[in-house]
């Protein structure tokens, strides 16, 4: 049999990606099987193996790409008369989105995937913490253009304030994921009420 070209190889390995995304979102990681992701793709589940040496490795590589399609966007402050707590919580909305979205369950695997992963490779673990370091930068650019726009005061120190709210929101995801009883809607206005705090002193009258 003929050798794939590296063309042909990463076009296999993208298809892999994106297919194994599609179940892993309908089915959860547990449930996902390699011989799923081979069937979806139309490949034999041994050749799987030659793209990536775990499932694991296919989620975390789903996840990050994912991730890294949604970095491209933006937050600017277009509304000079919007609050600046709402336009942060539109920010933390809007670059998490992919992860806001998911279930509860969902949430949970991507925890104990990336712990597990990170044991073993932790250039993928890398690569979603590099995502995270890129997601708190432009936090704190808004930040800064908040002040620009007088709808923070000047001395508000763009990164503690960029960096603590960066913290309240993983702790909000960890309480939502681990409280059997907390849904979706009371973890985003639980991050809502808490930003609105720490931008209490900062916000201009």
């Amino acid at each position: 049999m003929a050798r794939l070209s590296k063309e042909k190889q990463e076009e296999v390995r993208k298809r892999i990606i994106s297919e194994s995304r599609i179940l892993f979102h309908e089915n959860g990681f547990d449930k996902t099987s390699t011989s799923a992701i081979a069937k979806k793709v139309g490949i034999a589940e041994g050749t799987i193996f030659n793209y990536f040496a775990t499932k694991s490795e296919i989620f975390m590589e789903a996840i990050a790409e994912e991730f890294q399609t949604n970095e491209k966007s933006v937050v600017h402050v277009t509304d000079p008369s919007q609050n600046a707590s709402a336009i942060i919580y539109e920010y933390i909305e809007k670059m998490y989105k992919p992860l806001l979205k998911l279930p509860k369950f969902m949430i949970i695997e991507i925890g104990i995937v990336m712990i597990n992963v990170g044991k073993k490779n932790f250039t993928l673990l890398k690569k979603m913490i590099e995502l995270d370091f890129e997601y708190l930068a432009k936090l704190i650019d808004l930040i800064e253009e908040l002040k620009e726009k007088g709808l923070l005061i000047e001395n508000c120190n763009s990164k503690l304030m960029g960096e603590n709210i960066f913290s309240l929101f993983i702790f909000e995801l960890f309480m939502y994921a681990y409280v059997k009883d907390m849904d979706k809607q009371s973890m985003k206005d639980n991050i809502r009420k808490k930003i609105e705090f720490l931008c209490t002193g900062f916000i201009t009258t």
